[in-house]
């Protein structure tokens, strides 16, 4: 039962459109879903693409901040 599952959406404006449009298309309310700030997108500056082991070698005083 598609109405019984529990639809979450990120608060981001894109996130929340995406979401009424799929609701639309089951023909579920579009506006019934719950936001949930914890789906918020988290930018890297400089270190965005990079992975882990990048981030460490780059500046590993920052990575080790980041780890607290």
């Amino acid at each position: 039962d598609k109405a019984a599952l529990p639809f979450v959406a990120s608060p981001l404006g894109r996130a929340r459109a995406t979401m009424e449009l799929v609701r639309g298309a089951l023909k579920l309310p579009p506006a019934d879903y719950a936001l949930d700030d914890r789906l918020r997108e988290i930018g890297y500056g400089v270190w965005e693409g990079s992975t882990l082991a990048e981030m460490q070698a780059a500046d590993p005083v920052l990575y080790a901040k980041r780890l607290t």
